[in-house]
């Protein structure tokens, strides 16, 4: 989350940015001292209850500000964080929300007799977080109220907050008293609620899962599987190459293709590097302008599949790309933005198959690794993913997914 100037300086919002980072320090201080405390610095999650909430959730969507100090080395990101009576919708046009934060529980009665405001209302900060790649679950409790008790073994704990801990922070199986069907806590589409123990939560189908464990979140490559790509033609005659397969490979080890897909160079500096890299005859100028364009778009097909398997489990994607791209197909494609969690290699500052990028996505996902189901038509990427965990299957497009989809039980045959 940023700030973004609106004519003024908004002391409110500077106070809140304040005091955030005081509580981030907070939490650097622990992931510091980890041998001290016993900590699992990747399992750290923030209550904020009940004059604490909006610091609990300014810290869960604003985890990596800039800072220079003794506490620099470690990063001031939560796995989780939970709230009641807190939401960010009066700031939205001031603030830039961004993919990556922490996933979010957020308790609101459906009419908040402190802030006079409706659940409605408060969840429209939900409904901006998703739309910017985030996990942000709502949960409206019926009735008139402000906050609600978020403890340990409080009334809230078996049906709602038990379950989130648990698969935020992969805490291992669920326990029997917080048994819950897959996914019901993680689709982020906006559906029909029911009222379940006098809170209101979304609801999930449910399907048999393939023999071996229960699939509980299904990873999508893009490029290849969910969207067609094109250029490579282009590449193979510039270069004097007959085999696509040479091509790519050649493509996916070039260093300036991982180091723009990494967000480690500009579009100006992987374009000329590129062009001597590769001996080819245009300008670095010809050839950005020629890859921007080499996606073609989704593959027909793809948003009805991707829509039938978020209603079983919730989905993400994890790609190699870069910002010239992002840039304008997360506008022009809303298929995109179905996806409950989106890692893109040059936001992580990594890219695949190299095996840390599946840690980061593996700490960020709400299931164990045994439990992901992971689609990718590059067979390194593909055995990186296996090698780490992950289920994993080499598809191409979405005639390529559907079988494996279907073996796993996700999708009727």
């Amino acid at each position: 989350m940023a700030a973004q100037s609106s004519g003024g300086t908004n002391d409110v919002i500077a106070l809140a940015a304040a005091a955030t980072r005081d509580v981030q320090q907070s939490v650097r201080f622990l992931k510091a001292n980890v041998v001290t405390y016993g900590i699992d610095p990747t399992r750290v999650a923030m209550e904020g209850f009940p004059a604490p909430v909006a610091l609990a959730l300014a810290t869960g969507v604003a985890a990596r500000p800039p800072y220079v100090g003794p506490l620099s080395d470690y990063a001031a990101s939560v796995a989780a964080a939970l709230l009641t009576g807190a939401f960010l919708t009066p700031a939205l046009s001031t603030i830039t929300l961004t993919t990556g934060e922490a996933p979010e529980l957020l308790f609101q009665y459906a009419y908040d007799n402190a802030t006079h405001v409706t659940a409605s209302y408060a969840f429209q900060t939900c409904d901006a977080l998703r739309a910017a790649g985030d996990a942000y679950y709502e949960a409206e409790q019926a009735g008139t109220g402000h906050t609600s008790s978020l403890v340990a073994g409080g009334p809230l704990w078996t049906s709602e907050l038990g379950p989130f801990i648990w698969d935020q922070l992969r805490l291992g199986p669920r326990r029997p008293d917080t048994a819950r069907v897959p996914a019901e806590r993680h689709r982020m589409a906006r559906v029909d609620r029911a009222t379940v123990h006098g809170t209101r939560h979304r609801r999930h189908a449910t399907v048999p899962c393939m023999p071996g464990g229960d699939i509980e979140f299904v990873l999508f490559d893009l490029g290849g599987v969910v969207i067609e790509l094109g250029g490579i033609g282009a590449l193979q005659e510039l270069v004097g190459v007959a085999s696509d397969a040479e091509v790519w490979d050649r493509w996916l080890a070039s260093p300036w293709v991982r180091e723009f897909e990494s967000g480690r160079c500009s579009a100006r500096e992987f374009a000329v590097g590129v062009v001597v890299e590769w001996g080819l005859a245009l300008s670095p100028r010809r050839f950005l302008e020629a890859f921007r364009n080499w996606p073609i778009g989704p593959y027909p097909g793809a948003r009805s599949l991707l829509a039938d398997v978020q209603r079983s489990v919730p989905i993400g994607c994890l790609s190699n790309t870069n910002a010239l791209h992002w840039e304008w197909q997360s506008v022009e494609w809303p298929i995109l933005r179905m996806f409950d969690r989106t890692f893109l290699s040059f936001e992580l500052g990594l890219v695949k198959p190299d095996r840390e990028i599946f840690r980061v996505v593996a700490d960020r996902i709400p299931a164990d690794r045994a439990q992901v189901l992971y689609l990718d038509d590059v067979a390194a990427n593909v055995d990186a993913a296996r090698s780490f965990g992950f289920r994993s299957a080499q598809v191409r497009g979405i005639a390529g997914c559907r079988p494996v989809l279907v073996e796993a039980g996700l999708l009727s045959p």
